[in-house]
């Protein structure tokens, strides 16, 4: 009788201590390079399953487990071609695919097929639905070419807003950017504490805790440059990576613990994120950060019909402030500027209008000071007075 060496599986402490590891360097990986080298932006929802695909990569990589690295692998694929493809679907029909695409994948996680066919189902429909739109969006355009006046914008103008938005940082941008910078408080390292219930805002646009858009710059400077963030904070490091970790009750817990009781940012902490906002790495992230609002603003200026560097503004500051209009307040303004054949100085009044009468009560002096400064050229935003074609050349020229 031969002699045969006995085999072991892996015991459940090496399990355990496989799978921690995994989850650690999932945690850890560098998204925003990933996003960059795929010419691709991850939505926040969709960070997290990126993460999970990565850990089951990881664990099936230490097991040896070559087809589960290619599940892994397909996966993430996957979800990033549903990505590439929602960025062509419009807001509406992107969301609905949102809400689809997890469907499947958590349908897949629990092995319920027959949730997955379901979502499968309505996704395909969702995509019938996009190419329709756009059809009738090109059929629309060619009509609308046809009956162009001469001093109008040619088709390359009208079509700016498709453009990527890198590719879009004009001087009509430029402008907006460096009026609602102006408006939020100016600077790299311009930052506020709890004054406005936000916890913490920093940065030129002022993203902040409480509306979850200082969070994922954060996770990004940590991540991409750990060992300068352990440098910069020193001990308080540990607190604000736990806070990173943690949910978005704990993070505004953590920001209304760095400031005083005065709602100002404690002199240390202040020091800290003003040095991290002074480096170039982080000052890469907010411009990065950028581009989901200057996109927003040539959505929005499309959506109006907005030809302008003056609707570029406005484009651009609701787009930072108040993100977006209801569907149906777009609609209702759409329908007065047609039924009224109102010059783009006319809608304008309607857009910054709609845009004061979705803001909150708290908010509502706020958003009217700013969205009328830019539609009358002049004004006064938080007790400073503007005149933007003297002080940043803003003009009613077709932006290009």
């Amino acid at each position: 009788m031969k002699w045969k060496e006995p085999t072991f599986g892996a015991t459940p402490m090496l399990k355990a201590l496989t799978t921690a590891n995994a989850h650690r360097k999932a945690q850890v990986f560098d998204l925003a390079a990933e996003q960059k080298k795929q010419k691709l932006n991850y939505p926040s929802w969709s960070e997290p399953w990126m993460r999970k695909y990565k850990e089951d990569w990881y664990i099936a990589k230490a097991n040896g487990d070559e087809v589960g690295m290619r599940t892994a692998q397909k996966l993430a694929e996957g979800l990033r071609s549903k990505l590439r493809e929602m960025e062509k679907m419009p807001k509406a029909e992107q969301e609905q695919m949102q809400k689809e695409t997890v469907c499947w994948m958590e349908g897949r996680m629990n092995g319920d097929i027959k949730k997955m066919n379901a979502a499968e189902e309505r996704g395909k429909a969702l995509r019938g639905q996009a190419v329709a739109s756009r059809n009738d969006s090109e059929q629309k355009s060619i009509v609308e070419d046809n009956s162009e006046k001469r001093n109008e914008p040619s088709n390359k103008e009208k079509n700016n807003s498709d453009k990527s938005p890198v590719l879009q940082r004009d001087d009509a941008i430029k402008k907006a950017i460096k009026i609602t910078a102006s408006f939020e408080g100016s600077g790299y390292a311009n930052i506020a504490g709890n004054s406005d219930d936000q916890g913490l805002s920093l940065g030129i646009l002022q993203w902040n805790i409480g509306q979850g858009t200082l969070q994922p710059m954060l996770i990004s400077f940590v991540n991409k440059y750990n060992n300068q963030a352990k440098e910069i904070f020193g001990q308080n490091y540990t607190s604000l990576a736990k806070a990173l970790q943690g949910s978005k009750q704990d993070q505004m817990n953590w920001a209304r613990s760095i400031n005083d009781n005065h709602n100002k940012i404690k002199k240390v902490w202040k020091e800290q994120l003003i040095a991290m906002c002074n480096t170039k790495e982080f000052q890469e992230i907010q411009n990065k950060a950028m581009d989901k609002y200057i996109k927003q603003a040539y959505s929005l200026a499309s959506t109006f019909n907005l030809k302008t560097e003056r609707g570029l503004a406005l484009a651009f500051d609701i787009a930072v402030q108040n993100w977006a209009c209801t569907s149906s307040r777009t609609k209702s303004i759409n329908q007065k500027i047609k039924s009224g054949n109102l010059s783009e100085q006319e809608a304008l009044k309607l857009i910054a209008q709609g845009a004061v009468d979705k803001s909150s009560e708290k908010n509502k002096d706020d958003v009217k000071s700013r969205k009328f400064t830019i539609v009358n050229g002049i004004g006064t935003v938080h007790g400073k007075s503007y005149n933007l074609q003297r002080d940043f050349d803003l003009t009613n020229k077709y932006f290009k």
